[in-house]
């Protein structure tokens, strides 16, 4: 992955060219076909992906077992970088949707490179309250579409004459 190729990813445009180079150096590449799950929730998280080619779904299942497809990010987007903070599972499922090549950030390199560069954790914060805001609107736009059809299923004929 090139430097500009980097600083084109959101999380990564605020980076000097020597930053940009320091984080290059930490990335592996990853090469994945269509249809492969690079995770799914509950798996260990340890690093992030930046997408240089290709799409990659985001998806969860419901409490009733549909699937809900949270986000299809392509080039430039990144994902897995809750991971990285915390350390924690996987919150959601990560299938590629088609071939692609995936630049990968171990959660040991980011944290070394974080604590010499803490304008890339503002910038992680920005990123991930975007991210929040668009989960909460997809979850407000779920809720209001669960109430209303439970409305609707217990209206008689008549109520719905």
């Amino acid at each position: 992955m090139t430097t500009d190729t980097l600083r084109s990813v959101p999380l990564f445009e605020s980076l000097d060219e020597q930053a940009a180079r320091q984080v290059c150096e930490l990335l592996d590449t990853l090469d994945c076909q269509a249809t492969q799950t690079l995770f799914r929730t509950g798996d260990a998280g340890d690093s992030m992906y930046l997408i240089e080619r290709g799409m990659v779904q985001i998806s969860m299942k419901s409490s009733d077992g549909e699937e809900l497809i949270l986000a299809e990010l392509g080039r430039g987007d990144f994902f897995g970088e809750m991971a990285l903070i915390d350390g924690k599972a996987r919150s959601a499922n990560a299938t590629a949707i088609e071939a692609s090549r995936l630049m990968v950030l171990s959660r040991k390199h980011f944290l070394t490179f974080l604590s010499s560069s803490p304008n890339v954790a503002l910038e992680m914060l920005t990123a991930l309250t975007r991210r929040l805001r668009r989960t909460d609107e997809l979850l407000h736009h779920l809720a209001t579409r669960n109430v209303n059809e439970e409305e609707a299923s217990h209206l008689t004929f008549a109520d719905r004459a």
